[in-house]
């Protein structure tokens, strides 16, 4: 649904339907069961539908100019990719590859177009990642082992995540596009960041 002083059915694909982001133009992204299986969907005006590579596709961000971000299961795969789609082209899917694993996810667009998420490397390690310029950048661990993700981005590109290292427990961190920083805990020992402003104030959870 979309609510904007009253509630609004967006109506579905074909079966049960989640709107998952919406952008400051109002334009809605989700998911929603078809007759092709769970597929990604923009609604701007009206519901369409995003296709997928060939498994279920979920539409997870979008933009002021309405490009998403997200990702969908290869044909009869465990394989995924992250992709943005351009909802005011003519164009499918573009898949953003990987960090040369078998699965990627994006989880946030901001309004340059810039993506972060995370990606599966070759050694098939979890690793954070920022997509700029037709680029996945690695943006590594706090202590150059173990995993990490990206949960959030600004519109600055600052990403904030998540590092596990291998012998270890998570902290959050924040990276600025050259360098990961250690969010820290007040004092026990695990933290998780979520989300991220303009002004670079990060939120998220921990062990005291």
């Amino acid at each position: 649904f979309l609510y904007n002083g009253t509630l609004r059915n967006l109506g579905s694909l074909g079966g049960e339907s989640a709107g998952y982001a919406i952008s400051n133009r109002g334009a809605v992204a989700g998911w929603s069961a078809s007759p092709g299986g769970v597929h990604g969907f923009v609604h701007d005006g009206v519901m369409r539908d995003m296709g997928s590579f060939g498994g279920g596709g979920f539409a997870l961000s979008i933009d002021a100019a309405g490009v998403v971000a997200g990702y969908s299961f290869l044909a009869n795969s465990e394989a995924m990719r992250a992709f943005i789609y351009d909802s005011k082209g003519t164009g499918g899917l573009q898949s953003l590859g990987t960090l040369g694993g078998t699965r990627s996810l994006a989880e946030v667009i901001n309004d340059a177009g810039q993506v972060a998420g995370w990606s599966l490397n070759a050694d098939g390690m979890l690793r954070a990642f920022r997509y700029s310029g037709g680029v996945m950048q690695d943006l590594g661990t706090l202590d150059g082992t173990g995993t990490s993700e990206a949960t959030h981005m600004n519109q600055a590109g600052v990403v904030v995540g998540n590092s596990n290292p291998q012998n270890g427990v998570q902290h959050g961190f924040i990276h600025d596009g050259t360098t990961m920083r250690d969010l820290g805990t007040p004092g026990g020992l695990f933290s998780e960041a979520v989300a991220i402003n303009a002004h670079g104030m990060v939120v998220g959870s921990s062990h005291n």
